[in-house]
């Protein structure tokens, strides 16, 4: 296989991450607004943003059903924001493959600098 031939495969994976990323998370959010849509009268929209612990209890408890649609919307809202950083670390990999070094620090460091600002937010 060529460089060039494996640089176009490499950006198809790499475009796949993203839309797969955007659809998903469009999906998510359409499926929160149309709970939305059916609990309109008993809904309550949350004083502040939940936690990645409060969205999982809210999917997987029983005490979380009143709330299914804002956490289908805050989980497409997630995967939305973390589809950069898999966009990120895919292209780290790719680089890394092609054993491109001067791209693969530059990927390296932006890749750490996102996993900074995600233990930042998170803790």
């Amino acid at each position: 296989m060529t460089t060039s031939s494996h640089g176009l495969r490499a950006e198809l994976w790499i475009a796949r991450i993203l839309k797969g990323g955007i659809m998903l998370s469009g999906g998510l959010m359409f499926a929160g607004l149309l709970l939305l849509s059916t609990q309109a009268e008993t809904f309550v929209f949350p004083a502040e943003n939940p936690s990645v612990r409060d969205l999982y209890h809210s999917f997987f408890d029983e005490t979380g059903a009143p709330n299914m649609a804002s956490s289908f919307m805050y989980a497409g809202l997630l995967v939305l924001m973390f589809t950069p950083f898999l966009r990120v670390a895919a292209t780290f990999v790719v680089y890394l493959s092609q054993r491109d070094w001067k791209y693969v620090a530059v990927a390296a460091f932006v890749l750490f600098m996102l996993i900074g600002e995600l233990i930042i937010a998170f803790h």
